[in-house]
């Protein structure tokens, strides 16, 4: 997701547009491979939430790849965009925490931007 708000920052700005698609392929090229290990060993609940995250990133990068090639970029799609990310980052926080209940991972973790402050070892 973090390259993926790079280029977003760069289409908006004109500037290291290049660069951050560069970086947004490695990332999905990253992805790819960690959900590949994971289809491997992780139960199908996890896997489930796993899949439910991948999609989400996915659907972003199709976007993020189309409007990167219409040049001038339309401020207004970006703009809708970006509150996608912000809705994103929410729905993987929860993705994340369920996947970490789901796996066995201690249920005191505290996620940040999920659980309130003060519950957990670093609350």
């Amino acid at each position: 997701m973090k390259a993926q708000v790079n280029l977003l920052h760069a289409l908006q700005t004109g500037a290291g547009v290049g660069l951050c698609l560069e970086q947004l392929e490695a990332g999905r090229t990253a992805q790819r491979a960690s959900y590949a290990e994971a289809e491997m060993v992780v139960p199908d609940q996890v896997l489930a939430a796993a899949t439910a995250a991948g999609q989400r990133l996915n659907a972003g990068y199709g976007q993020l790849k189309r409007m990167s090639a219409i040049a001038p970029y339309d401020l207004e799609e970006l703009s809708a965009f970006a509150a996608d990310i912000n809705d994103s980052r929410s729905q993987l926080a929860v993705r994340q925490r369920r996947m970490r209940l789901d796996s066995g991972v201690d249920s005191s973790t505290r996620v940040v931007g999920v659980d309130p402050p003060g519950n957990g070892p670093s609350g």
